[in-house]
Order: C-alpha cells, then sequence, then structure tokens
C-alpha cells in the first residue's frame, strides 16, 4: 500500500499534494497515556477522494505514561496492570469526503476515513520492573486497522484537520492472543504543495 501512494505521489501534480503535520493522543485508556506526533503525506485524486501514508512516534515515557487511576493501583496494590504501548504507528489511509463547501480560496470538508497499517507496540508490568524484563516477546509489530471521521478547511495552501478515530490490532500479549482497541484524537497543521493545475476544488484532501 505505502509502496502504491509513493507512486501516486511521485506522478501528481503539485497541487494534489498536501504534507501533514499532526498531535495526537489516546483518549479511553484508563491505564497509561499515549501521546505523540504523526507525519503524513497525501494525494488527491477527486474532490472527494483521497489517500494518504502516515507515520506515527509516541515515546515510552514510562512512569510519565501512567494515569492518575494507574498510580493510586501501584501505590495501594504495589503493581499495576500489564499493558501494551503503542510507540509507532505506520498508515496508509483513504479519506470519502461527501459533504463539502468551497469558495475560490476556501474550502471545508466532513470525511469518513478508512485504512490500515502496521505498529509497534511495547509491553510492561507497570510498576514491576523486574516482571516486565521477563515477559515474552515484549516488543512487537503487529497489524492495525482503523475507521473514523474527520473535518478540515482550507485557505490557499495552508490547512487544518481534526480527526477521531477508532484503531484497532491484534497481538500476544505476554504470549496470549488479545485484541485491543482505542481511541484516537488528533489535530493536523496542512500544507498543500503549490501549483495545482486542477484549481481549488481539487487539492483537498
Amino acid at each position: 500500500m505505502f509502496a502504491l501512494l509513493l507512486t501516486l505521489l511521485a506522478n501528481a501534480a503539485p497541487g494534489d499534494v498536501t504534507l501533514s503535520l499532526s498531535g495526537e493522543a489516546v483518549i479511553d485508556d484508563p491505564f497509561v497515556e499515549r501521546r505523540g506526533v504523526t507525519l503524513g503525506a497525501g494525494y488527491t485524486a477527486r474532490p472527494w477522494l483521497a489517500a494518504r501514508a502516515s507515520i506515527g512516534f509516541f515515546p515510552n515515557l514510562g512512569e510519565a505514561d501512567h494515569t492518575a487511576f494507574t498510580r493510586i493501583l501501584i501505590e495501594e496494590e504495589e503493581v499495576g496492570p500489564l499493558v501494551s504501548r503503542t510507540t509507532i504507528r505506520n498508515e496508509v489511509t483513504a479519506r470519502l469526503a461527501p459533504i463539502r463547501f468551497e469558495t475560490e480560496t476556501l474550502s471545508t470538508s466532513l470525511g469518513a476515513i478508512l485504512g490500515g497499517g502496521v505498529s509497534r507496540t511495547a509491553d510492561a508490568v507497570l510498576g514491576d520492573e523486574i516482571a516486565s524484563e521477563e515477559l515474552m516477546a515484549p516488543v512487537q509489530w503487529v497489524p492495525t486497522w482503523h475507521v473514523g471521521i474527520d473535518a478540515d478547511v482550507q485557505w490557499r495552501v495552508w490547512g487544518a484537520r481534526f480527526h477521531l478515530m477508532h484503531v484497532a490490532r491484534r497481538e500476544r500479549l505476554n504470549g496470549t492472543p488479545n485484541g485491543v482497541g482505542e481511541l484516537w484524537i488528533g489535530a493536523s497543521l496542512l500544507w498543500r504543495w503549490p501549483g495545482s493545475t486542477r484549481g481549488n476544488s481539487e487539492n483537498n484532501q
């Protein structure tokens, strides 16, 4: 999928390509906080259809990642839960945007997103370094898939995007098959490569 998108980007007109810098975070994990940045490049095939590839980095900050609930568990029970942290996400996403409003220099849209990729995860028993070191395959690369919604606004070459998506993965947590689902929220700064030959209506993803 990444190779196909790179081929499209290499042959795209300048105005068809959008670069993005995003901040993302998980909002539904009771045990650890995941925050980081994502870099992306997108290709607009039609005014309502776009594809993009992205890579996100979410550093493992140890105890600094613990939620208030986890800190209470460790203080009272002297050990926390076994968790899996996402540290890297590589994804390819398709975007369908049937709701659009455009003027000569400004455009906004609301879209649905769907895609998949591969993520790097790090497992740990929170509050117990010895148990964490004894885990089977504490670092893994696992397949992921995601679905969500996003909204963007574009003024000339600059824009902003906001998204909410469910990211699911299947991994082995200390040797046991385990399905994980996380709700991610993010905000992006967009820059569209100037020089479009299609007009503003076709240059937004």
